[in-house]
């Protein structure tokens, strides 16, 4: 699945996702959502950095109209549905393989048109509230990890036993 967190400017999307890193260091990566969505057939879009991640994230969208206009959502909906895809690192031979990422996008209001089925099947887009965040804290990922970094991790933890020990299943769309 991937999360699409959209809103306003200056609301603390940036802040969450930089927590969740901190959180999780060595199993997160950056990813630029341009990028992947030109296409295979128009870049060769390294994927073996992910292989060994556990989430990615573009927390700087840019380019919306081109986005919009030409994106190819194929290699997309591969690399987030759990299908085989090209693994390639510089200097070693080509492979297969299936990337187990999740993706957590982050964008300022407009979002990105997504018109492709699978890619919307795929998707949760939480809309943020509408009040903006008027006094800059630097760092202030670096200072909630520093006191409640244990607590969030325990926290999530007990909301990822939670749904499996109600056997919920996800609904396919």
């Amino acid at each position: 699945m991937v999360l699409w967190i959209v809103g306003r400017q200056r609301i603390g999307k940036g802040s969450l996702v930089r927590l969740l890193k901190l959180l999780n260091p060595s199993g997160f990566e950056q990813m630029t959502l341009s990028l992947i969505l030109m296409g295979e057939s128009h870049t060769r879009f390294d994927l073996a950095p992910y292989e060994t991640k556990n989430f990615v994230s573009d927390m700087e969208i840019t380019e919306k109209g081109k986005i919009d206009k030409d994106a190819d959502w194929v290699l997309f909906n591969k690399v987030f549905g759990g299908d085989t895809v090209g693994l390639e690192e510089k200097f070693k031979k080509k492979r297969s393989g299936t990337l187990k990422i999740k993706g957590i996008f982050i964008q300022n209001l407009p979002m990105i048109r997504i018109e492709n089925e699978a890619t919307i099947e795929r998707s949760i887009i939480i809309p943020t509230l509408g009040s903006v965040i008027t006094q800059k804290i630097p760092e202030n990922e670096k200072k909630i990890f520093e006191k409640e970094g244990d607590a969030i991790a325990t926290f999530f933890v007990h909301l990822i036993n939670t749904p499996d020990s109600m056997n919920f299943k996800f609904p396919e769309k």
